[in-house]
């Protein structure tokens, strides 16, 4: 097993090509096996953006790519790409064809031939795109729009709108190509800041939740008018540059929203809804607002499961203006689908505090509706939220699991037998929660 960390600095190169030979010599053995590569996800977000960003590469060079979900990694019988694992622990007998293993941190394992393991500093969706880049490429703009994304979801960007490691290097790379010229927009979080204005903005956008203006401009347009800035709300936020002026419209968005929440208005209040984002100002960019896309590609995955994101991302020109449609709907019902829910919750458990909604919830994305009730106080940040099965179970997201409870939280949940993955959602039984 050959052993690299992929990290900027002076060693970028040396790591660089290594991660690189891993990825090219399992395109190798599978053009000489019937083309047939299998890549594997750990369910988060990162990682299962990755391994979709792969599978659009894979197939474009001609290639058979099949795609899965799981808390382990796999037994090896074909050519294998595995994306977020922290652990390997394959003999030599079991690995007759080359894995290329990516992980987000430390990936421990016993040396084995024919494995190549890649430490990234950065997300596994910025050291994806990086160590295939040499073979597959990752200048194609909706392509772009897909390791963006992943960066996003990664642990490697800060609320105001700092990357690091791997992102930082990819996100300065694609601010060079002419078609993406990112920018980081330091403002209110509001989905697609260059188009519409500050209100259509702010009533189109779930992450975070405006309460009361999310899917409803009208009422920002009241809140902004009662503080004598109902001039701003038909201008883009992209174009409120005087900083006395965004300073007001901020604090009176700030000001609402801690009137609808059950925290005290204070610095975490602020971070949820200010803060950088990457943006695209070139005007070929097919998807501007890097935030929006990710979470169209998140409600991909939520109702579509894993079949859903690459059904998306394999035609993105004509599914992700479905997804962002979607997305917008969605912001259109959340006022009233929010009333609705009342979670309800478990007796907590040493590894899992859970609230349970009803099975009216159980077509609603639970990310973003955990998301949205996190915000607002009414479910703690390291909470999972699900919906009852009716059989003595619950249904929840595995991905919001992942990022509320920390990295490698469903691995646990299921190795604890709390709870089984099931594509992408993570079953869990409530009376071994409640023992």
């Amino acid at each position: 097993m050959f052993k690299v960390r992929l990290s900027p600095g002076g060693e970028f190169e040396k790591g660089f090509e290594a991660a690189s030979s891993g990825f090219r010599r399992v395109v190798e053995a599978a053009e000489g096996a019937g083309g047939v590569v299998r890549i594997y996800s750990y369910p988060s977000r990162d990682a299962l953006l990755a391994g979709a960003y792969l599978f659009k590469r894979l197939l474009a060079l001609g290639l058979r790519p099949v795609a899965g979900v799981s808390v382990k990694p796999p037994p090896v019988v074909s050519p294998t790409v595995l994306l977020g694992y922290d652990g390997l622990q394959y003999k030599a007998t079991e690995v007759e064809h080359p894995v290329l293993a990516v992980s987000s941190g430390e990936l421990r394992g016993t040396p084995v031939m024919n494995v190549h393991m890649v430490e990234a500093e950065g997300s596994v969706s910025a050291a994806a795109a990086i160590a295939s880049s040499e073979v597959v490429g990752y200048r194609g703009s909706w392509d772009v729009m897909v390791a963006l994304a992943g960066c996003m979801a990664g642990r490697y960007v800060e609320r105001n709108g700092r990357f690091h490691g791997l992102d930082r290097m990819l996100l300065d790379e694609l601010g060079r190509i002419e078609v993406y010229s990112l920018e980081v927009l330091t403002s209110l979080k509001a989905y697609k800041p260059m188009e519409g204005g500050v209100c259509e903005a702010i009533a189109r956008t779930v992450n975070p939740y405006y309460p009361k203006m999310t899917g409803d401009p009208g009422y920002c347009v009241e809140v902004l008018r009662g503080e004598g800035l109902e001039g701003l709300a038909s201008r883009s936020l992209y174009s409120v540059t005087d900083r006395d002026e965004l300073g007001r419209l901020v604090s009176t968005i700030l000001s609402h929203v801690s009137r609808y929440t059950q925290r005290l208005e204070g610095e975490e209040l602020v971070e949820e809804y200010v803060g950088g984002y990457p943006i695209s100002t070139a005007p070929g960019a097919p998807v501007a607002d890097a935030r929006m896309a990710l979470d169209a590609l998140t409600m991909a995955m939520e109702l579509g499961g894993l079949e859903g994101l690459l059904a998306t991302v394999m035609d993105l020109e004509r599914e992700y203006p479905i997804a962002e449609a979607a997305l917008e709907d969605l912001a259109r019902r959340f006022e009233d689908l929010l009333s609705r829910l009342k979670p309800r919750r478990v007796k907590s458990h040493p590894r899992l505090r859970l609230y349970l909604l009803g099975q009216e919830a159980r077509e609603a994305p639970l990310y973003l509706l955990w998301r949205a009730l996190q915000i607002t106080g009414v479910v703690e940040r390291d909470s999972v939220v699900a919906v009852e099965d009716g059989e003595g179970g619950a249904v929840a997201s595995a991905p919001q699991a992942e990022d509320a409870l920390g990295v490698g939280s469903v691995r646990r949940i299921v190795e604890s037998r709390l709870g089984r993955l099931e594509g992408l959602r993570l079953w869990l039984d409530t009376s071994a929660l409640q023992r």
